[in-house]
């Protein structure tokens, strides 16, 4: 199995993994770092959630259903970055501001 890069960013983004290598801006798939299954999988759902929200025929127009489903996302946007945070430490672990 990979070793984790030095720095690892939680940034969502549509078509590609939401975790991403802050150095050289690849980003990655979850289940091929040294993360335990459980919290692979939980990103990996996570990040469906977020796929789910993609309007291919404007991607502009691209949200969740309503605000409810966005705070239930958001919040456990915040839980993954805190394990990751707890996982790695503080120093390895990055985000995007604002998901």
């Amino acid at each position: 199995m990979p070793t984790s890069p030095r720095t690892i960013r939680l940034a969502p983004e549509f078509g590609c993994w939401p975790l991403w290598d802050d150095e050289s801006g690849d980003y990655l798939d979850p289940a091929a770092l040294p993360l335990p299954p459980a919290l692979a999988e939980r990103i990996a759902r996570w990040d469906d959630a977020y796929q789910a929200t993609l309007d291919p025929d404007y991607p502009p127009d691209s949200r969740f259903p309503d605000a409810a489903a966005e705070a239930v996302w958001r919040a456990e946007g915040e839980a993954i970055f805190e394990a990751l945070t707890d996982l790695l430490g503080a120093d390895r672990v990055r985000r995007r501001p604002g998901f």
